[in-house]
């Protein structure tokens, strides 16, 4: 949200070049979650109906993906949830191992939706992984489809989706991002970014929709909330997806506060897409000072206690 501008991918992630002085990066200011090799087989028709997951075990709606020593566990006991089960998301430590390892979002640990999902309101109830602040890890929610085809013809392969990522390095800024295209190779996409810093109120914006990066746009005082996030508390937030509308949420004491209502059609996606949720380090930090972050020593657990898809009644 600022300042460098980033690489990643499934299978790569890099850094770049500072634009600003309170934000050294921004993970959703970079290429989208997943850059497919090779085309997917044909996608299932979207839900159109509402569903929801209390994870207090498999319900068989997720598919489980894990790497170097992580693990997903459905049903995990917490009384902090509303039914005291949630889905444990755990990406494992490594003492010793140097920042440039295991880096990017193909070193995930991550739950997949297996429906699709076409408009809607994509809600869940959160607690963000953790780490010390010399190390990194990014919190992602997120839909996603990108299957190299492209249904709007405007010459870059179609790119569905909608990020909400947090860092447990400085987990006071939420970065917000929609994506309609991206092509890896040359590399080509259309994008807009929000960057906010709730400990601030300060807010920020792509310069471009063909950019990395984000600049300084302004401050407003209902986003300032100095408390968030609390490292004990799950947090309810979540996005409503229309087509010419999207509106990222999150609820604070009790409230629910707009983060950003985006009304350009031009860069809100038209395609259905499975909706994820993920946790992986970066290596470098992508706010505050920036510079290397190093791997996170212990493990790193996102739970979510439950999560909610209601389709757009105007559809």
């Amino acid at each position: 949200m600022d300042g460098t501008h980033l690489a990643h991918g499934r299978d790569r992630w890099g850094a770049a070049a500072l634009l600003t002085g309170l934000l050294a990066g921004c993970g959703s200011n970079t290429p989208p979650m997943q850059t497919p090799s090779t085309p997917p087989p044909p996608s299932p028709p979207p839900t159109t109906g509402a569903w929801s997951s209390q994870f207090a075990g498999d319900d068989g709606q997720w598919t489980r993906t894990a790497h170097s020593g992580g693990h997903v566990a459905f049903g995990v006991a917490d009384t902090r949830a509303t039914d005291d089960a949630v889905a444990a998301l755990v990406f494992a430590g490594a003492p010793g191992l140097p920042g440039n390892q295991r880096v990017g979002p193909g070193f995930a640990t991550e739950i997949d939706s297996k429906r699709q999902h076409l408009y809607g309101s994509f809600r869940a109830r959160v607690h963000l992984a953790a780490c010390r602040p010399n190390e990194e890890v990014v919190n992602g929610f997120f839909t996603y489809f990108n299957d190299g085809s492209d249904a709007n013809g405007n010459g870059i392969p179609d790119n569905s989706e909608i990020d909400i990522e947090i860092l447990c390095g400085t987990p006071n800024v939420i970065s917000l991002t929609t994506w309609t295209d991206y092509q890896a190779a040359p590399e080509r996409f259309l994008k807009w970014t929000r960057a906010l810093d709730l400990a601030t109120g300060e807010y920020f914006d792509s310069p471009s929709d063909h950019e990395y990066g984000v600049v300084l746009r302004g401050r407003s005082p209902e986003l300032v909330h100095p408390g968030f996030p609390d490292p004990d508390a799950f947090y309810e937030m979540g996005f409503d997806w229309h087509p010419a509308r999207l509106r990222f949420f999150i609820v604070l004491d009790g409230q629910e506060v707009t983060l950003w209502d985006y009304a350009d059609a031009r860069y809100i996606p038209q395609r259905p897409a499975a909706w994820l949720f993920n946790v992986w380090h970066p290596d470098s930090h992508w706010f505050g000072s920036g510079g290397p972050a190093d791997f996170p020593a212990a493990d790193s657990e996102m739970r979510i206690d439950w999560a909610k898809y209601s389709p757009d009644p105007g559809q």
